[in-house]
């Protein structure tokens, strides 16, 4: 179990529900499917700034976090402040291959 998931085991069902969005996005997998998402979080919280969980996967490329999220119903049409909607964080033409072909699986996810 890595060193997130276990800090995780030490809060409870309410702390859980007051961690920031952005800080939830950076959570390995493990941690979003045996935590986050059984602990009742609201996955379609926003921030100060109206992005979603969502929002802040797609933009940081991390696909199976996506996966997860849209498994489990949230809402991928919210737009933030700035009116950008989760795909609108995908970068699918990445200058880094590795990058790109996540955010395109992403991509893929979204229009699908």
């Amino acid at each position: 179990m890595s060193r997130i998931s276990r800090d995780l085991t030490k809060l409870s069902q309410e702390e859980i529900q007051n961690l920031d969005v952005s800080n939830v996005a950076s959570y390995n997998v493990e941690a979003l499917k045996n935590y986050i998402i059984p602990s009742g979080f609201d996955l379609d919280k926003v921030d100060e700034d109206g992005m979603t969980l969502l929002h802040y996967c797609c933009e940081r490329g991390f696909k199976t976090h996506v996966f997860h999220l849209l498994k489990n119903g949230v809402d991928k049409n919210i737009a933030d402040n700035s009116g950008k909607k989760p795909i609108d964080y995908v970068n699918v033409d990445h200058p880094k291959q590795y990058a790109r072909s996540k955010h395109r699986a992403i991509y893929k996810m979204l229009v699908d």
